[in-house]
């Protein structure tokens, strides 16, 4: 057993925002191979209920800054009285979280920084402040592992000895355990955090540029779900906005086909592997596909997704969804567990290759040197 530190700006949550969520898995992923994690996090208006059943301690610690960001020293000085006994490994998860933890991390102990988002190459493509890039060179030059979640993310991280490890988002296939029944007329399914800037920008060019020649060609319909869908979006002809639904699953389960419009991004977008877990198929352009699957159309050309939507969603067809077994090894494949293999392997062992007489497990899923 290994005795895990987790440390977070944001409260790893179940039923969260994505990188909660991907907070969550981990933790809970780390647990069941027998590991004890506990966790620091900010005090705050966020849930801790979900990861309070899988971590072994959860501390919440106020914010360490007063209006305007001036240090506070009583409460850094609580922080350093909490975070002074630390177990075998430290995990920050968040450039941001480092930032704001840094100085209170130990010395000598294993440390771990899961970046999530390479902010740098997000920054630069958008004319934005890259201060980015400098912190994220300082976390390579000072944690011992880099975790990112795709392959594009990897390449991406600035310079350093640290390794980078592709941790890929997952999903948890007993929150899938309705296979796809097609509705009775075909329809298109959208879901996402619509006031999140590049879902925005999808989804305005999904309905300016794609939708009214699909739904013109076809008749279907598309239905969204998700909150900050814009007004004048949802009057788009044929298009339907639900806000956020309580039931996910059940919301995507009768889809003919499901789409993720990302023109630009940063990360890996949680809902590319939940897409994939419904069976139906699924278009998405560069942007919206990290990580080594090919499992749906991948294109950022606006005839490609007419002309690929228009098929199927044709009426005359029959809907191309997965049988229950192709769909269930589908799940295997994209499970948390799977993704996985390669940070538990690291948290169990503080290296990134198998231990001697364990190559049968496999490598990790990429690593940069």
């Amino acid at each position: 057993m290994v005795d895990v530190h987790w440390v977070s700006n944001e409260t790893p949550d179940r039923f969260g925002q994505g990188g909660q969520r991907r907070q969550f898995f981990q933790i809970e992923a780390l647990t069941r191979a027998g590991h004890e994690v506990r966790v620091v996090t900010l005090s705050g208006p966020q849930d801790d209920t979900s990861v309070r059943d899988v971590a072994a301690d959860v501390h919440r610690v106020p914010r360490l800054e007063a209006r305007g960001r001036v240090p506070l020293p009583w409460r850094r000085q609580a922080v350093q009285r909490r975070l002074a006994h630390w177990g075998d490994v430290v995990v920050v998860a968040h450039g941001e979280s480092w930032e704001r933890f840094a100085w209170a991390l130990p010395e000598g102990v294993p440390t771990v920084v899961d970046l999530h988002n390479v902010f740098s190459r997000w920054s630069r493509s958008t004319a934005e402040d890259d201060r980015w890039r400098d912190l994220e060179r300082r976390i390579r030059e000072s944690a011992d592992l880099v975790t990112v979640t795709s392959g594009r993310e990897a390449g991406a991280v600035p310079g350093g000895p640290a390794p980078v490890l592709v941790v890929e988002n997952g999903i948890d296939p007993a929150e899938w355990p309705v296979d796809p029944l097609p509705a009775a007329t075909p329809v298109v399914k959208l879901f996402g955090n619509w006031s999140w800037a590049p879902n925005t920008a999808g989804l305005s060019w999904f309905a300016r540029e794609v939708w009214p020649h699909v739904h013109a060609a076809t008749g279907a319909r598309c239905e969204v779900a998700g909150s900050g869908v814009d007004p004048e979006v949802a009057s788009t002809p044929g298009l339907v906005a639900h806000g956020r639904v309580d039931d996910l699953q059940g919301f995507l389960s009768d889809a003919w086909a499901l789409a993720i419009p990302l023109p630009e991004s940063v990360g890996s977008p949680v809902k590319y592997a939940e897409a994939l877990a419904v069976g139906a198929p699924v278009i998405t352009t560069e942007q919206g596909a990290p990580g080594h699957r090919d499992l749906p159309v991948i294109s950022d050309d606006v005839s490609v997704w007419i002309s690929t939507l228009t098929t199927w969603l044709d009426e005359s067809l029959v809907p191309a969804v997965l049988a229950p077994d192709e769909r269930q090894a589908q799940l295997d494949d994209l499970s948390w567990s799977a993704a996985l293999v390669g940070l538990e392997r690291w948290v169990t062992h503080r290296r990134c290759g198998p231990e001697p007489g364990d190559e049968a497990a496999g490598p990790p899923r990429t690593l940069a040197p």
